[in-house]
Order: structure tokens, then C-alpha cells, then sequence
């Protein structure tokens, strides 16, 4: 299965991309024992299933086979205090990675906590002052808008609050993403407030699946 991954990203090299975003890789390597966990694990996936020693092995590999032939830049998930190691420069694996601390940050309260957001990339950016890379971004295309969510996404507001937000990832240390289009023009969250109105031909598709 490995070289068959390594076949994919050698056509894609090939044809001159600049680089690869590796999706949930911090889940790559697994424990092939199959040991059995303790009750409640499922609500503590990182700490049983991330980062296993293997994904190392694995990196090596992928260099050694695909990213070394190629003028390539590479992004991984990363999870847990290890994930630091994916960027250590001295093993050579990736050129960056990115956290997860702050993803869920004022979910379960809808309020944000400004103290615990600066605890957590603070902490990132301490951890990376003198060896290895990161990257910053404060949404995705799981989450909400990232004006909406940090911001206030009022008329009024909207815009100071864009430039504000896109400010901090631009001046902290790491390569700074946008990884949901629409983030860097100060897009808000949509105001649907039934289903029937979406015009999403999936969405559409489900929804006449569902009145069958």
C-alpha cells in the first residue's frame, strides 16, 4: 500500500506541484496488536492513536522514495506535544506542521476565552523558537468562518475584525494559511435558516433522498 501512495505523489510531482498537504497523518502509523484500551478511550483518540514511533519510519521512507527527487514543500496534521518532531530538522521529514489546540476553542460555551487563546499560541510559538517549523491558521472547512468566529461579523464590524485576525496569523511565527477560501475576503457564516434553502446540488441531493 505504501508504494502505491508513492505512486500517486510521484505523478503528482511530476506534473510540477509545489507541494503536499498530508490529511490525518498523525494517525498513519498504527499498532498493528491491536491492544486493548481502557473504557472512555474513543473520547481520548489522540492520546491512544496519534504519533505512533512507526510514522518516523514511514516519513524516511516517503523522503527517501518520493520528496527528495522533487522540489516539493510538505504540511502535515500533527497532534499532541510530540508532533513537534515532524519538523525537527535534523531527521528531515516535513517543513511544517500544524495544531489542533485551539480548534475547539468556544464550542461548548459559544464564548471565546482571549486568555486560554493566547495560552495555547503562545505555548506553539514558544515551542518552535529555535528548532522546526509551523503553521498558523485560526479556521478551516471544519469550523466556522474565521471572522465569525473570532470576530464580529456584523456590518459595522466586519472588516476591522478580518484585518485584525488576518494581522495575527501574518505576525506570528510560522507560514500562515487560509485554509477555508473565502477567509482572506472576510466571508462571514451563512444566514440560512432552513435546509430547503440551500442550493448545494449534494446538499439538494440528500435532501430529496431523505423525502423518499
Amino acid at each position: 500500500m505504501r508504494k502505491e501512495v508513492y505512486d500517486v505523489l510521484k505523478f503528482w510531482a511530476s506534473k510540477g506541484i509545489d507541494g503536499f498537504r498530508l490529511d490525518a497523518f498523525q494517525f498513519a502509523a498504527k499498532d498493528i496488536t491491536f491492544p486493548k484500551l481502557p473504557k472512555g478511550y474513543e473520547k481520548q483518540v489522540i492520546r491512544y492513536h496519534a504519533m505512533k514511533p512507526q510514522i518516523h519510519d514511514y516519513l524516511k521512507e516517503m523522503l527517501q522514495e518520493v520528496f527528495s527527487k522533487y522540489n516539493l514543500m510538505t504540511v502535515a496534521e500533527g497532534a499532541g506535544n510530540s508532533f513537534a518532531a515532524l519538523v525537527d530538522k535534523d531527521r528531515k521529514e516535513l517543513n511544517m506542521a500544524y495544531h489542533f489546540d485551539a480548534i475547539d476553542l468556544g464550542k461548548a460555551t459559544g464564548t471565546l476565552n482571549l486568555a486560554e487563546f493566547k495560552r495555547i499560541y503562545s505555548r506553539w510559538d514558544s515551542a518552535f523558537a529555535q528548532q522546526g517549523w509551523l503553521s498558523i491558521y485560526l479556521a478551516n472547512h471544519d469550523n466556522a468562518r474565521m471572522v465569525s468566529r473570532f470576530g464580529n461579523d456584523s456590518e459595522e464590524f466586519r472588516v476591522p475584525s478580518s484585518k485584525m485576525l488576518t494581522t495575527f496569523i501574518m505576525t506570528m511565527r510560522g507560514t500562515p494559511y487560509y485554509y477555508y477560501y473565502g477567509d482572506e475576503l472576510g466571508m462571514t457564516n451563512i444566514r440560512f435558516t432552513s435546509i430547503d434553502q440551500y442550493r448545494d446540488i449534494e446538499t439538494l441531493g440528500k435532501i430529496g433522498r431523505a423525502h423518499v
